[in-house]
């Protein structure tokens, strides 16, 4: 017997990213799942006396976005809780948005705030923010999330004088006289960070509403946060046991990291995740950090960077976790059944993570396990085949290289034109047999965590304000249903819950976006400026665009 829709929406245009039939007109709803999903003639049966009908008016629907690399609830606390400005900004500017936020926030015991441009470090000096700020500490973020500008409270309060050398893979910037500029690089940012008083868990319920209703807003509906501590984790339980969080979060915890946490509760955390699971909350995920950043100079690379001596190059010298423990890890965590999620922007970073997923494979054989690299933007062409081969998966943040990286003059200087064309070689990626996924990281080079922008540019491959004319490796572009597929059933295999979600299918629950322009029918340079009009989660409406706005 068929069962009565609780809501049917027909005459659209539904992309279903299901390649058995990738475009339908109508689907049905109950209890919030698929359970139709075909012709608007079909569907009649489907219809009950209380089943809700909405017309889209041949609008373009598809499955909600899967962001697979977002520091969602420390971008929350951020928008929400600390001063906040572009990594547009100009010196000038960042000055005036802490004075402002200093004398309109006097019970903030340190000023946090971001995120400045790294092409502005050689004008930063811990004097200018003395000035505005002397009686309370002041800490930074640059754009990465990966290097920090600070007063002179802030060094103090963490004990940092000239004296202090610098961590591993860190520095504690000092000046031509030897005297502390108040820029913190790498684990040095980490060191200082630490003596940042945590938020409360209200602050974090606060930040998880926010990030809900914003995520929703630009139709996404599963996320993984990619580095997780506790808070994060139990603001996320806390809201889902609460009815209150309308999306699928998968926690990657840290391991073994010098990055911000506190790192003796590192491995207690990770054998004890399970505590935070929950209905809409996976936690069998953790998270590594093989390098820093190049613009930093702390990417491992397999060549110098630019102005370095050839003869004393090691690439590994800055690995942050050593490649014979790597392998240790991998076949440990693959074993347990955990997703491993590596930070390598470095190509040597690179290597070392596939090679550890290869001793993965040796030693348990393929536990269909994709583990993931992130920010994999340089390659050796050797390496490039092993990911389809090894089942590793690329962990791509389009928004990282489009429009900032092309611009970046600070990249620039540090690892040439040559490689920076080089960079981020989707194409090949997808060419290979790689299945990739999709993220923003946002906050971190990220003005909003709309998707939209990056999906467009893994299309164009080009600067999406017209700065620079050329296109970054156009030979590296993908089209669009692969952009799509990056962002929705892959990640939800990623998520592990392709089952559930990821493709609009009967039996699937019922997460669907409807836009305002068909993607298929626009110039791909448009794509960015694509609107949601509504957001349904599990059948539920969880975001309706004014008419006003629309």
């Amino acid at each position: 017997m068929i069962q009565a829709a609780d809501t049917i929406y027909k005459n659209g245009k539904i992309y279903t990213v299901n390649g058995q039939s990738p475009w339908v007109s109508c689907v049905a709803i109950r209890e919030g799942r698929f359970i139709y999903v075909g012709n608007d003639t079909d569907v009649e049966s489907f219809v009950g006396p209380d089943t809700k009908i909405f017309d889209l008016n041949q609008q373009m629907a598809m499955p909600g976005l899967h962001d697979m690399h977002i520091h969602g609830l420390e971008g929350a606390i951020g928008r929400l809780f600390h001063c906040h400005f572009p990594m547009t900004a100009t010196l000038s500017e960042i000055v005036t948005a802490v004075s402002n936020f200093a004398s309109q926030n006097p019970n903030e015991a340190v000023i946090v705030g971001g995120s400045f441009h790294m092409n502005l470090a050689a004008q930063l000096n811990k004097a200018q923010l003395d000035e505005i700020c002397p009686d309370r500490p002041v800490f930074l973020w640059d754009a990465s999330l990966h290097n920090a500008w600070c007063n002179s409270k802030m060094l103090e309060l963490a004990g940092i004088s000239t004296e202090t050398p610098d961590p591993f893979n860190g520095t504690f910037v000092k000046d031509d006289e030897g005297e502390l500029t108040g820029l913190v690089l790498e684990t040095a940012a980490s060191a200082v960070y630490q003596f940042v008083p945590e938020r409360t868990a209200d602050e974090y319920a606060q930040a998880v509403g926010w990030l809900a209703k914003t995520l929703h807003e630009v139709g996404v509906t599963s996320i993984k946060e990619p580095a997780v501590h506790r808070a994060i984790a139990q603001a996320y339980k806390t809201a889902d046991q609460t009815n209150q969080l309308k999306l699928r979060v998968g926690l990657h915890f840290l391991w073994e990291t010098p990055f911000i946490y506190d790192p003796n509760d590192l491995e207690p955390l990770v054998e004890d995740r399970h505590q935070y699971a929950d209905k809409h909350v996976k936690v069998d995920f953790l998270k590594l950090f093989l390098d820093g950043v190049p613009v930093a100079k702390t990417a491992c690379m397999l060549e110098p960077y630019l102005g370095d001596n050839p003869d004393t190059h090691d690439p590994y010298a800055l690995i942050l976790v050593d490649p014979v423990l790597l392998k240790e890890v991998l076949i440990r965590f693959d074993k347990e059944g955990m997703i491993v999620k590596m930070h390598a922007t470095g190509d040597a970073s690179l290597r070392a993570a596939l090679d550890s997923i290869e001793a993965a494979r040796n030693a348990n054989g393929d536990s269909g396990l994709g583990h993931e690299i992130a920010h994999p933007q340089n390659v050796h062409p050797v390496d490039l085949p092993r990911f389809a081969e090894l089942g590793a998966v690329p962990d791509l943040c389009p928004k990282l290289w489009h429009p900032s990286m092309g611009k970046d003059t600070a990249l620039m200087a540090v690892v040439g034109e040559e490689r920076l064309k080089k960079s981020w070689p989707i194409g090949s990626y997808q060419r290979s047999g790689a299945r990739m996924i999709g993220g923003t990281d946002w906050p971190a080079m990220s003005p909003s965590p709309s998707s939209w922008l990056g999906i467009q540019t893994l299309i164009t491959r080009k600067d999406p304000d017209g700065h620079i004319v050329e296109p970054l490796g156009e030979n590296e572009a993908i089209d669009l249903p692969t952009a799509l597929e990056i962002f929705t059933i892959n990640g939800a295999k990623a998520a592990r819950h392709e089952d559930v979600c990821g493709s609009i299918e009967v039996g699937k629950v019922a997460d669907m976006i409807v836009l305002n322009q068909n993607l298929f029918e626009i110039e791909p340079e448009q794509i960015g400026k694509t609107a949601v009009l509504q957001t349904i989660f599990e059948g539920e409406t969880v975001y309706q665009r004014d008419a006003d706005s629309a």
